[in-house]
């Protein structure tokens, strides 16, 4: 019985531990797109030219650079 409470909370440990790592990668990946559009944007690209930027740097689908370059062009 012991063991198996062990093995339970190892494994929800792990689980915790991947979950956290996944969200701070995301989160990580989401800075350096938040980057490149506001350098995009310092340098006077228009804005159809960054999302086409965004996508293919980030292989993104241009639909969804194209939010994002829409949440965050200041």
């Amino acid at each position: 019985m012991m063991m198996t409470l062990f093995d339970e909370e190892q494994v929800m440990r792990a689980y915790v531990e991947s979950e956290k790592k996944e969200a701070a990668e995301k989160a990580a990946a989401e800075a350096a797109v938040i980057s490149a559009i506001e350098m995009c944007q310092e340098i006077g690209l228009p804005i159809s030219e960054t999302i086409k930027k965004i996508a293919g740097k980030y292989k993104l689908e241009e639909n969804d650079a194209e939010t994002r370059v829409q949440k965050y062009w200041k």
